[in-house]
């Protein structure tokens, strides 16, 4: 499964649920210095364009860790809800 793919399956799961996802990203990576590695490419977020597995190693040799980021909002209302956890790959 690619980034793209969980953050399309994100999407279609919320919509189906009456649900819009108000973000352009799911997740990162969760690592020692993570947001130097954010800015360096598509591969190290959950979003449309992340093309690459997000079960892969880092430079290491380590399993890349991951965090998933929901925004979801009722289209009707303003509420709106949060949901993050570490993925589990």
């Amino acid at each position: 499964m690619t980034g793209a793919d969980l953050y399309h399956r994100v999407v279609s799961e919320a919509q189906e649920r009456g649900w819009i996802v108000r973000v352009p990203t799911l997740g990162h990576i969760v690592g020692e210095f993570p947001h130097q590695s954010l800015g360096k490419g598509t591969g190290f977020k959950i979003f449309p364009d992340n093309h690459e597995k997000i079960k892969r190693l880092d430079s290491q040799g380590r399993p890349l860790e991951w965090i998933l980021e929901v925004h979801i909002q009722d289209p009707r209302s303003p509420q709106a809800a949060f949901f993050e956890d570490f993925l589990t790959l």
